[in-house]
């Protein structure tokens, strides 16, 4: 009887506590189920006037200025480049002679203005499309739920990476991988990995093979060449600071030398 007694006891708290975590879950649910916005882009560097553009539309736009992400395309020439910082906080080099379409960038906002340099403002997902030139990023570490899509001619990348180098010219799309991981996808759907220190060749002439991605060991020649557009990307990254002002819409400001330098100094 008292075994009896002592089960009904112990599933009535049971069901009690069913009960009473029932709306906890519910509303964590809620909150745990995060609505991805419209990402920003800050517009670190613009030498030479490269031409700014969405939807066909030409935009006027010039250095230090922060606006929608998804649908724009740059294009740098000869003489031109660029910088973008991403407000997922990823900086992106344009060199001259390259063309780049947002083609979309979704974030979780707002989330925290104050954050270390080692990880991701907040969950994001972003793709871009890489027509020609090359492209020099620089992030940090990507969150578990992030994606990100680089787009070319010859296939697909994406990466958990960050840092990474694309080039694309008439004849190629060559991926160098600095630092993370990356998961290639031919125009078949067939898939191939990069890893840290690597690189990875499609020849547009083996675009269409069953595994057209050629991988090799990246030399050190070949890094030290590539590394000071990867400082630009990190330099420009930690001298801007996005923020939210009291109605939730973001803002982005250059940071002074004093606040650059001690960003720099936690960081390492």
């Amino acid at each position: 009887m008292m075994k009896k007694a002592h089960a009904l006891l112990i599933r009535s708290a049971y069901a009690a506590l069913l009960l009473l975590a029932a709306p906890l879950s519910n509303s964590a649910g809620k909150n745990t189920v995060n609505t991805l916005s419209d990402g920003m882009v800050y517009i670190h560097t613009a030498r030479n006037s490269p031409k700014f553009s969405r939807g066909g539309s030409v935009l006027n736009l010039s250095q230090e200025q922060l606006i929608k992400a998804g649908g724009l395309s740059v294009d740098s020439g000869g003489k031109q480049c660029a910088i973008l910082v991403l407000s997922n906080r990823i900086a992106l080099y344009l060199a001259p002679n390259t063309k780049l379409l947002i083609k979309e960038f979704k974030q979780t906002l707002p989330f925290r203005s104050f954050l270390p340099d080692t990880a991701e403002a907040s969950r994001s997902m972003l793709e871009l499309y890489v027509e020609s030139g090359e492209l020099a990023a620089y992030g940090l570490n990507p969150r578990v739920t992030s994606r990100l899509r680089i787009k070319t001619p010859s296939g697909t990348f994406e990466p958990r990476a960050t840092s990474f180098i694309v080039k694309v010219t008439n004849d190629s799309v060559n991926f160098m991988l600095l630092q993370g991981r990356a998961t290639f996808y031919g125009p078949d759907g067939k898939s191939d990995f990069i890893q840290s220190g690597q690189s990875g060749t499609v020849l547009k002439s083996d675009s269409k093979r069953l595994y057209p991605l050629k991988i090799f060991d990246n030399t050190l020649v070949d890094e030290e060449r590539e590394s000071d557009k990867i400082s630009m990307c990190k330099n420009a990254l930690r001298s801007i600071e996005f923020f939210f002002d009291a109605d939730n819409t973001m803002k982005a400001r250059k940071l002074l030398s004093k606040d650059f330098f001690m960003r720099r100094s936690q960081s390492n």
